[in-house]
């Protein structure tokens, strides 16, 4: 795998990347397919643009030879339509069957080396994590989560889409897969995580170091929010363990406080008139000598 992996970059067909273009796969036979293709069964009209695209990723994830992926796609054709779901699902069901000993090839990659962070033996414990993620494939990554076991079909088709639909390099998913996995009880959430998957296609996240950012920062806004929740979930808490009629007691002894605040005490006051009166006093005074 790792000499397939190093034709995989010297050939320039890098699982992820590419703006605007896609996944890029070479070696595909297209126009041999189309020959064997049968033009009443499937008409030209009906392959589109995306139908191509799907095809050659396809044709790439499942290792499927031209002549194979046509009788595949004239069984995917109903009537005079041609839906991606439905060839999507016929080439599934056809390799679950042929291969299913045998891993997607897209599973089985590791980050491309141009996405590479790590190029020097790692000095800290994220150096070691980073490159444990970019040397790793997602499928590999699962199977030691588990022991050795044979990754679920399921959890294959997961990883598929992560890589395929939404382009993420595979040490992203690998980020993101252990991420769920130790957020939700070890078990593989995929609604979750294709959400999450298009969060980080959104953000443009292709290494790891990237991934581990948006994965630690989504955990500290979860845990302020889950704080502040608590917090006033205590306030309320403890308000409504006391009976209404204390409630409504201490709601008006407070307004009875602030009430009295509002009024000065009576020896205040008293003070405040002697002070006065003084005053007065001492104009007068002043006023009786100014005279004399």
């Amino acid at each position: 795998m790792d000499e397939d992996d190093e034709a995989f970059n010297r050939d320039q067909t890098e699982v992820i990347g590419r703006e605007k273009v896609g996944l890029a796969f070479k070696g595909f036979d297209f126009d041999l397919m189309k020959q064997a293709l049968s033009s009443f069964v499937v008409p030209d009209e009906l392959l589109t643009d995306d139908i191509i695209d799907l095809i050659n990723k396809l044709a790439f994830v499942y290792q499927v030879e031209p002549l194979t992926m046509a009788n595949l796609i004239e069984r995917a054709a109903l009537g005079e339509s041609l839906q991606a779901n439905d060839l999507r699902e016929t080439i599934q069901t056809w390799y679950k069957l042929e291969s299913s000993s045998q891993a997607p090839a897209l599973g089985l990659r590791s980050q491309p080396v141009g996405q590479r962070t790590v190029v020097k033996e790692p000095t800290n414990e994220g150096e070691r994590v980073t490159l444990f993620y970019e040397e790793t494939a997602p499928i590999t990554l699962l199977e030691m989560r588990q022991d050795g076991a044979s990754v679920a079909p399921a959890d294959v088709k997961i990883i598929e889409e992560l890589i395929v639909d939404y382009m993420l390099n595979p040490g992203v998913v690998n980020v993101m897969i252990d991420s769920v996995l130790f957020r939700n009880d070890m078990k593989l959430s995929r609604p979750f995580m294709l959400k999450i998957a298009g969060h980080w296609k959104r953000k443009k996240i292709k290494t790891v170091p990237e991934a581990m950012r948006l994965v630690k920062e989504d955990k500290q806004k979860q845990a302020e929010a889950a704080t502040k929740k608590t917090n006033t979930s205590r306030r309320n808490s403890r308000q409504d363990k006391l009976p209404k009629w204390l409630v409504q007691e201490q709601s008006e002894k407070a307004n009875q406080v602030s009430s009295n605040e509002l009024e000065e005490p009576e020896d205040v006051q008293a003070a405040k008139q002697e002070i006065a009166s003084l005053m007065e006093e001492r104009k007068r005074r002043r006023a009786q000598k100014g005279e004399s």
